[in-house]
């Protein structure tokens, strides 16, 4: 949406009270050619286009010569009897062109085409809000501490009322997250994830017996954003405040070796009425803090143990510390037990280390299969793989000076071990 006509067309209404009309990004074209998805022709289908959709569902209108959702570019149908605010007919929402706007169309360009582009993008402007005077989509984690692995609920509330919404009709969002955070499940459909999980309330303002709104969602979990479009259905817009959603997300089940602070925003909003007419939102953050397990005295004894294996007071401290958990699975949090393992014991040297870490397996049933060294923060920094033989060694010279998490997986199991520079 950054044209000379759009830059200028929101400079002139920010100098207006509320509302102002949604600038259409369509500048980059009104042309014969339209991508099914794309409604709004700026060479991309997001949220912004689902907006579109929602306005002009059930408007029926010529069909285009050739019907389809694939991504290609089509001839448009005749025009159709409606635009939208910005000069667009409504024939672009018809996403598969067979003469009607309606649900088959949503699903192709929400499962099917969602994030595709073509030509050059021209990116969605947001009217952004001021706290102060305009409503703001609140995000609000519901406790400021969780363990790692353990699940965040955030409450998500659109304003309150001194700065109530009026005419609501849709919204499209983005709520911001850091991925490294977050568990990633990469199975699961990015329109419908379960590790990010957005729910619409009942009995809110917003969806006062549950059926009024609907919600849809996309996951960029290697971004950390997930995109959020409300929708009324064909019932009009509404005026109100206070709570509309709710969001579940899952911790990454890693070592944390101190607290780590994790923040949740809003951005990138988009709130309009029935005829698109868009009304400033302020976004929002929200911080929860994932604490790391208590460590004390676990350095000094993994010293008495390993000078009572060797017989020895020399600096070789290791820490035996089996996590139990799977091969190729992350760190697993309040998992530390002294043991060795079920054949031998591994040695990690020196500790605290300079330039090489060597790790050994002393048991000639036993090989090490990979080393993995992950940060304080639980960010993977090292690997080392198929080393298959009972001793490795790895190179950190080149590491900043902290603590380290080096996961051991062996022929028999998996290990960490906590190590300093």
């Amino acid at each position: 949406m950054k044209s000379r006509l759009g830059t200028a067309l929101r400079a002139a209404v920010m100098l207006l009270p509320l509302p102002m009309m949604i600038v259409a990004s369509s500048v980059h074209g009104f042309g014969q050619q339209v991508w099914p998805g794309d409604i709004n022709n700026n060479g991309i289908v997001n949220g912004v286009d689902l907006l579109y959709h929602g306005v002009a569902e059930g408007v029926v209108g010529p069909q285009r010569t050739e019907t389809g959702t694939d991504w290609s570019a089509y001839d448009t149908a005749p025009a159709w009897t409606g635009s939208y605010i910005d000069g667009l007919n409504y024939n672009r929402a018809d996403v598969n062109g067979k003469g009607k706007v309606e649900q088959r169309d949503r699903r192709a360009l929400w499962q099917d085409n969602y994030g595709l582009e073509h030509g050059a993008v021209l990116p969605d402007v947001f009217l952004a809000g001021d706290a102060t005077v305009d409503p703001v989509l609140d995000v609000t984690a519901t406790v400021s501490q969780v363990q790692a692995g353990q699940a965040i609920m955030l409450d998500i509330s659109l304003g309150d009322a001194q700065k109530q919404v009026q005419d609501f009709f849709g919204i499209t969002f983005t709520l911001k997250f850091n991925p490294e955070h977050i568990e990633d499940e990469l199975d699961e459909p990015l329109w419908n994830p379960e590790k990010v999980k957005f729910d619409l309330l009942n009995n809110s303002w917003l969806n006062p017996t549950g059926n009024e709104v609907e919600a849809f969602v996309q996951l960029d979990n290697t971004a950390g954003e997930l995109e959020v479009v409300i929708l009324r259905k064909n019932v009009g817009p509404t005026s109100g405040h206070g709570e509309i959603a709710s969001v579940m997300t899952i911790t990454e089940d890693i070592i944390f070796l101190e607290d780590v602070n994790t923040s949740f925003s809003i951005d990138e909003v988009k709130l309009v009425d029935d005829n698109l007419v868009e009304y400033p939102v302020a976004g929002s953050v929200t911080t929860v803090t994932i604490q790391a397990p208590s460590l004390s005295g676990l350095q000094a004894s993994s010293t008495q143990s390993q000078e009572e294996e060797t017989g020895s007071s020399e600096d070789l401290r290791s820490t035996d510390i089996n996590s139990e958990t799977p091969s190729h699975q992350p760190i697993k949090n309040n998992s530390f037990n002294e043991q060795h393992t079920s054949t031998g014991t591994i040695t990690v040297y020196p500790n605290p280390v300079v330039d090489r870490l060597q790790a050994r397996v002393d048991s000639a049933e036993e090989e090490i299969v990979e080393l993995r060294l992950f940060s304080a923060g639980g960010q993977l920094v090292r690997t080392l793989p198929n080393v298959q033989a009972p001793q490795a060694e790895m190179d950190v010279s080149n590491l900043p000076g902290g603590n380290y998490v080096l996961q051991l997986e062996t022929t028999s199991g998996t290990t960490v071990k906590m190590i300093s520079k």
